[in-house]
């Protein structure tokens, strides 16, 4: 070591900015191709102006991608949400919404759009239309046709369709009989 010092200017002082200051040390040296000014050449410059544009055209590239693949699902969703409602309006059901989060429940179990409204039908009848038509007419006063349906046919109706008139009917038969 001397025992002279240098005196420290910006351009050598320690922590310098070596990209302000090319000559400090630990500088970058200027690439082989640069003028004395440090300058590129015109087609190093277009050549860093291209790499800039490539990258903006890539993120540009992979949001639009992004935005494609978004709207892919939200399709396929809205797609698989209209196979359900038409599968469950051709079954004839009475509450679409209920009925849909059911099917979509067991469709996230494995299950298919068939085979999840199969279940529903079989589990919550009553979410569907009644197949079978009403026993009685429905402007008949109640115990008017008490000989024309037994009590168990009466039942066995109400259970199957969850039609709630044939469930009322049945219940005034029943109450009907209890008292004679």
């Amino acid at each position: 070591m001397s025992s002279t010092s240098e005196p420290t200017t910006p351009a050598t002082a320690p922590g310098a900015d070596p990209v302000a200051n090319p000559d400090a040390p630990g500088a970058a040296p200027a690439p082989a191709d640069a003028d004395d000014t440090g300058a590129l050449p015109a087609a190093a410059g277009a050549a860093l102006e291209s790499d800039t544009a490539h990258a903006l055209l890539a993120d540009r590239l992979a949001s639009v991608e992004a935005a494609a693949a978004d709207l892919r699902r939200m399709l396929e969703r809205s797609e698989r949400d209209r196979a359900i409602d038409r599968e469950l309006l051709a079954c004839g059901v009475i509450d679409l919404e209920s009925a849909r989060a059911v099917v979509e429940e067991r469709l996230g179990a494995g299950s298919t759009i068939p085979e999840a409204v199969a279940w529903l039908r079989e589990r919550r009848p009553m979410l569907f239309a009644s197949r079978t038509p009403p026993l009685r007419a429905t402007t008949a006063a109640p115990g008017a046709d008490r000989g024309a349906a037994p009590l168990h046919e009466v039942a066995h109706a109400a259970r199957e369709t969850g039609d709630r008139r044939l469930l009322l009917d049945y219940l005034r038969l029943r109450r009907a009989e209890a008292r004679a």
